[in-house]
């Protein structure tokens, strides 16, 4: 009796859990959908009037299916000017494509003030998240530069992610706040004040569709538009060897760098500019390995500010150095062997041909972590 009055309980509590946060759901929505009742608009592309497409002309077809130019879409953007928005409760679908690359992202663009000044809360796929079935949802702003700003990014658990699904999106504005749901899921919110009211749109990266748009609030005078922006789709050429995976990281003084093979590249405006590839030659003793690669030796920087390189030697049992440099990355220092386990249980498992993958994973006790294949 004791047994299953505890677990009455607990089955008591989730249900009043769950029911709170429906009523949560329903209480927002009743007040947006309440203060919008006779200010609810489908949009539809049509013939393209009252639309701005910067980058190609978007089409609709007969089901209502939406879709930007039929081609290798690097950031496809479609806004409705005809009407602006401050406040606004949003609905729509949409679905990726696997097409080209297999990597891809769609959205719902906010407030934009012209082509290259909104919010943007934007969904993206690409091989992994396809592959762990991790739906991602993130809230972004372009401030001019063309650049996507993300202010959140969180995991979506209980909503995979596919290709050829469609999916079902409501996003809120209200004042200050943004927040965003999928398929009934709360995924996340956010508070910034950069863009009080603006233009709603469309946008995305590889192939992607919408369709079921729907937008409640009060319609305001639209911004004088303008379709000048920087659009960051040129390919850049970094001069680095593409034979070996990169791997990147920021260091504590916040430049970017990417190495590959013996090549460091660093960035000292977030990914906007680079100097030229400087060297990175570090080796085990002991051993022939050096350079820096996804798959093998890595950097990483920790929580506390502390830059690495782990170097792996794939041997039995594997050989592995650490490397810190002090100095942001210019220099690096001889790595320090590391213990390795000599039981013969642990060799068999990590015996040759195995390399280590991705960066390290910190804990929150400090631990650094990295998975072997």
């Amino acid at each position: 009796m004791k047994r299953a009055a505890k677990w009455l309980g607990i089955l008591t509590c989730l249900g009043v859990g769950l029911m709170s946060g429906y009523m949560s759901w329903a209480q927002q929505e009743g007040r947006t959908d309440e203060m919008t009742a006779e200010n609810s608009k489908q949009l539809a592309i049509g013939d393209g009037s009252g639309w701005s497409f910067p980058v190609g002309q978007w089409t609709e077809d007969e089901a209502g299916v939406i879709s930007p130019p039929d081609e290798r879409n690097l950031h496809s953007r479609a806004f409705y000017t005809a009407e602006g928005y401050t406040d606004l409760a949003a609905e729509f679908e949409f679905k990726g494509d696997y097409r080209a690359n297999g990597a891809g992202s769609a959205g719902l663009i906010l407030r934009a003030a012209d082509a290259g000044h909104f919010y943007f809360v934007y969904f993206p796929w690409q091989g992994q998240t396809l592959r762990a079935k991790h739906f991602w949802a993130i809230i972004a702003k372009v401030e001019g530069d063309g650049y996507l700003r993300n202010i959140k990014a969180v995991w979506v658990p209980g909503v995979p992610i596919e290709v050829d699904r469609w999916y079902k999106v409501r996003v809120e504005a209200q004042g200050p706040e943004i927040s965003v749901w999928v398929n009934g899921r709360f995924a996340l919110s956010v508070t910034d004040e950069t863009y009080k009211s603006g233009c709603v749109g469309l946008a995305g990266y590889g192939w992607y569709f919408f369709r079921n748009i729907n937008i409640q609030g009060a319609p305001v005078d639209p911004p004088v538009w303008s379709n000048e922006a920087q659009m960051r789709a040129e390919p850049v050429a970094l001069g680095v060897s593409t034979q070996a995976m990169p791997t990147a990281c920021m260091a504590p003084n916040g430049d970017v760098l990417l190495g590959s093979a013996q090549s460091l590249l660093r960035s000292r405006d977030k990914g906007r500019t680079w100097d030229e590839p400087e060297k990175i030659i570090v080796e085990i003793p002991g051993t022939t390995v050096s350079g820096v690669s996804d798959y093998g030796s890595t950097m990483f920087c920790t929580a506390e500010g502390r830059l690495f390189v782990m170097f792996w030697c794939d041997d039995t049992p594997p050989k592995i150095g650490i490397s810190e440099s002090t100095d942001n990355g210019y220099t690096w220092p001889e790595p320090v062997p590391s213990q390795v386990p000599t039981e013969p249980e642990w060799a068999e498992l990590a015996k040759p041909p195995r390399s280590p993958y991705g960066p390290l994973v910190e804990t929150e006790d400090g631990s650094l972590l990295r998975f072997i294949l």
